[in-house]
């Protein structure tokens, strides 16, 4: 992986390479976080690292072998806390470099949760509307509803580990909550499919958020479920309510996505919502895909 001259720090988590193949220089400040997708020597880590060192000094550096299985992550300068937060327009997210493949916090998702807080910003004072955040993971998209006024998110996610970060995310912007975090957000350890029933009678919602990950044997398949549930959310929607649905993978490009939504939901119109310049696909039908309806 060659690493241009001019990578530098930024002031929020952003992705500084991109190398298809290859692998990934991501930036969670202070960490230098790099994740490999192909083979690489003991000796190209120990230079590829000096390299870093020489770009970023002083600055923590993790690698994260996926060429193995299981993956390898090995810290090749600094200490690497167990535990670090992020911020991103004004708000504070835990993240865990060394929890699995994820650290819990998705960056190429920023322009998703700047949308999500412009859209809630956008409700009448005297109508603060509802949330619901789909396989809600961390619940980065409900800290951002709340910050910008929503009344309530609901956030449901079969992973009851991941909702904890979530909750610990909410009252780390507790001062940055209208009126402070207290009983705004719901957090469901449950499956979406068996939930429907007390997810409508939390609702209606302004906004439904659709956040599935890629398809994952045994909990989410994409063309068996990304389908059925699509057809579920107009039934929790309010009248003029708008669904903002995302996709990640190389299973579908943009108008794959865009006729799985026309189909199943034939009443709404989208817009196509372009991933964060540092996160543009790079290869067809690859990368982050969000439809927000109009």
């Amino acid at each position: 992986m060659l690493i241009p001259d001019d990578l530098k720090p930024t002031p929020e988590p952003s992705r500084l390479l991109h190398c298809p193949g290859e692998g990934n220089i991501d930036y969670y400040p202070p960490l230098v976080f790099v994740t490999l997708y192909r083979e690489y020597s003991r000796e190209e880590h120990l230079r590829m690292a000096e390299r870093l060192a020489e770009l970023f000094p002083g600055h923590p550096l993790l690698i994260q072998d996926r060429s193995v299985r299981p993956y390898a992550a090995v810290a090749h300068r600094g200490d690497i806390p167990r535990e670090m937060t992020v911020t991103e327009n004004g708000l504070d997210y835990y993240i865990n470099p060394l929890r699995g493949q994820n650290p819990g916090f998705f960056i190429d998702m920023r322009e998703g949760r700047r949308r999500v807080g412009e859209i809630v910003r956008s409700w009448p004072d005297s109508e603060p509307g509802r949330v619901l955040n789909l396989f809600a993971y961390t619940c980065s998209f409900s800290v951002a509803a709340l910050a910008a006024g929503a009344s309530r998110v609901v956030n449901i996610d079969m992973n009851r580990n991941s909702l904890d970060i979530g909750k610990r995310n909410h009252r780390l912007n507790h001062s940055r909550i209208p009126g402070g975090f207290g009983t705004q957000a719901l957090f469901l350890p449950h499956d979406i499919f068996k939930s429907f029933g007390k997810l409508r009678k939390e609702g209606p919602y302004s906004l439904i958020i659709a956040d599935p990950p890629p398809s994952q044997k045994g909990s989410f398949d994409l063309k068996r479920d990304y389908p059925r549930l699509l057809r579920r959310l107009p039934e929790m929607l309010t009248p003029d309510g708008r669904l903002l649905l995302t996709l990640n993978g190389p299973e579908c490009n943009w108008e794959d996505f865009e006729v799985l939504a026309k189909e199943e939901l034939p009443l709404f119109d989208f817009n196509r919502i372009t991933p964060p310049e540092d996160f543009a696909p790079r290869e067809k039908g690859r990368g982050l895909k969000i439809l927000l309806s109009r």
